[in-house]
């Protein structure tokens, strides 16, 4: 997989349409939109990744090479944070400030 690769997964049963947002060699990140549109991070082996629990290896890395600002970040659990808020949290993280 690479960066903004784009495919689709059967995820909550449905098809999801996935986009790789971060590959670290054969690991890699992918985000995916939900019909109510909130959207959820996964590992290459479909595990689940909270916004908010990423390390920070893969904060660089999406950072790096497709933009947190790219990121839909609209989590199914924090539905009264707003996209850009989240985002926000996300890029202080990277630089260390929380």
């Amino acid at each position: 997989m690479f960066v903004n690769q784009q495919f689709e997964e059967f995820i909550n049963q449905g098809m999801r349409d996935c986009t790789v947002v971060a590959e670290n060699g054969t690991k890699f990140i992918y985000e995916y939109v939900m019909p109510n549109g909130k959207s959820c991070l996964r590992d290459q082996n479909n595990k689940p990744i909270s916004y908010r629990a990423i390390s920070r290896l893969w904060l660089r890395l999406i950072e790096d090479d497709f933009g947190i600002d790219n990121l839909i970040a609209k989590p199914q659990q924090s539905s009264s944070l707003s996209n850009t808020t989240l985002r926000q949290e996300m890029k202080q993280r990277l630089q260390g400030k929380s």
